[in-house]
């Protein structure tokens, strides 16, 4: 686990890892640091072992946060697959290329139903404005940029509490867009 940063713990549960029970904690987590790092998701699994799956762009938190919470309700984990799954269906829009996705899942959950409950009520919540603040002060420990849209438009919804942290790391992103766009252009 030592190239893995834990950005943000789950809830500690007993899982069938790869066919053997084990007692795991999902997490959103960092591997790698800057532009190269990956943002995703994981499973600490009894101390110091975890499998990790992450993206390179773009780094979401709150579908990272909701992908862990997705993983926290599976029943069984075969490897990075079941991780990459979780992620991806973590997002509001599936489209026919990602229904694959929830079609691996359904073991894990009982079904596609179950998993679809689970997803729904689950894609209708948001991290706390603790939980945010927890990951972003950890990413930029690590020199890892957020994309901010999804943020922006939750704090923007009321779904999230605008606070200092959130609103100084939205301004530092537009910052850096608005030069990115003037040194490209």
């Amino acid at each position: 686990m030592s190239d893995v940063v834990i950005a943000l713990r789950g809830d500690e549960s007993e899982k069938l890892i790869n066919g053997i029970r084990a007692v795991v904690t999902p997490f959103v987590g960092i591997s790698g640091e800057g532009y190269r790092a990956q943002l995703g998701i994981g499973l600490a699994i009894s101390g110091n072992t975890a499998i990790f799956w992450g993206t390179i762009v773009p780094h979401s938190l709150i579908q990272s946060w909701r992908g862990m919470k997705i993983l926290e309700q599976a029943d069984s984990i075969n490897s990075t697959e079941t991780l990459c799954s979780c992620f991806t269906v973590a997002k509001n829009d599936i489209n026919n290329a990602t229904n694959h996705y929830i079609k691996s899942l359904a073991r894990s959950f009982g079904g596609v139903d179950a998993l679809q409950d689970i997803r729904y009520e689950i894609l209708r919540s948001f991290p706390t404005a603790d939980e945010i603040t927890t990951m972003i002060t950890k990413l930029r420990e690590h020199n890892l940029p957020v994309d901010t849209r999804e943020i922006e438009e939750a704090v923007n919804l009321n779904h999230i509490a605008d606070t200092s942290v959130i609103r100084e790391m939205i301004r530092t992103n537009r910052e850096l867009f608005s030069r990115a766009v003037l040194n490209f252009a």
